[in-house]
């Protein structure tokens, strides 16, 4: 914005124009996003109708304040607790354990048979790596059961 030459009044009514060319931006923004939290919030109610899983969300527009924040239903249809557990890495030290933990891993985020492997491919160190790559290469792709 240029100020040179301009009085103050017209400098003053310039900077109310891009204030109201921003707040109205904004007010897009803000009506898009609640679009999207409506329907985000159908989308857990569909997935988890019990209403006492639910918290107060500020953002919701009046009467919908009730948001559902367990989406994440585990294999009985009860929501999963909001936790970050990392898969376990191996580290060549007792491989029974690992395994116990990997398989507790895929139960708890309901992993596909067929995702198993590659899901551990991700998370090896290189000699296990490349242990992995030659069998991948010469026996194709490997079942959990081949893996362990």
């Amino acid at each position: 914005m240029d100020t040179r030459g301009k009085s103050n009044a017209e400098f003053h009514n310039e900077v109310n124009e891009a204030l109201a060319g921003h707040e109205s931006s904004f007010d897009k923004v803000n009506s898009t996003l609640q679009v999207v939290l409506t329907k985000l919030q159908a989308l857990c109610t569909i997935r988890n109708p019990n209403p006492n899983s639910s918290e107060i969300n500020p953002f919701a527009p009046e009467g919908l304040s009730q948001f559902h924040t367990s989406c994440s239903l585990n294999t009985n249809g009860q929501p999963h607790p909001y936790l970050k557990l990392s898969f376990p890495r191996f580290d060549g030290i007792d491989p029974t354990g690992w395994v116990y933990k990997a398989e507790q891993y895929f139960d708890f985020h309901d992993i596909a048979f067929a995702q198993q492997v590659q899901l551990v491919s991700f998370h090896q160190d290189v000699i296990i790596l490349q242990w992995y790559r030659w069998m991948n290469k010469f026996r194709g792709p490997l079942k959990w059961s081949e893996f362990v």
